[in-house]
């Protein structure tokens, strides 16, 4: 099946990261030897260099963003022109450029309430082990009959991701991953609250 190839061609969990980019691989970390050339790093440079890391490592995130949604606001003016000169062409005078904007909305995969409902169904499935967010998004698109691409994954995970975070702060689920800070995710662990079990 497409999600058992999906999983086996995921590198370990310290290796891979997620952002609004997507999936990519975290670039192999140097040895503080490589930047001190000693054989023991002292605590304290050996700290600074985690914590410059760590931000470079945020700055270089950043830019990736900024570069993608750069090429995307340029293709989108590009259209914004295009539809202007048609709407000059228009019998009724408007000004392109008075038209506010509307942020479109993801179309719906699942009726209300149904989301959440099927992720409880997993997690309790689960039997207490914790369950990954990528995995609980593939058993929902089989659970549903929806078609089990890259693609797929991503957008039903963003959506489970979301639902999870909802969740833990209603007390219903909790994250059994160590957060990651500066803008570096690992995938997420969850499972069952043991209040919410006991409900």
């Amino acid at each position: 099946m497409a999600w058992n190839i999906y999983f086996s061609s995921l590198p370990s969990r310290k290796t891979l990261i997620h952002s609004s980019l997507g999936w990519s691989l975290m670039p192999k970390r140097k040895t503080n030897r490589q930047y001190t050339n000693l054989v023991r790093t002292p605590e304290s440079m050996s700290w600074l260099i985690k914590q410059t890391e760590t931000i470079q490592g945020s700055i270089d995130r950043k830019q990736r963003q900024i570069d993608k949604y750069r090429g995307e606001i340029s293709a989108l003016k590009a259209q914004f022109k295009n539809l202007g000169t048609v709407i000059k062409m228009h019998e009724i005078s408007i000004n392109p450029k008075t038209i506010q904007g509307k942020e479109p909305r993801r179309p719906r995969i699942a009726a209300h309430g149904e989301l959440q409902r099927s992720v409880i169904g997993i997690l309790m499935a689960a039997d207490q082990a914790s369950v990954g967010t990528t995995q609980i998004a593939v058993k929902l698109l089989s659970k549903w009959g929806m078609e089990t691409t890259l693609l797929t994954i991503k957008d039903v995970r963003s959506r489970v991701k979301y639902c999870l975070k909802t969740m833990a702060k209603n007390g219903i689920a909790i994250p059994t991953h160590t957060p990651a800070g500066n803008g570096v995710v690992v995938e997420g662990y969850w499972t069952l609250s043991p209040s919410f079990l006991a409900d």
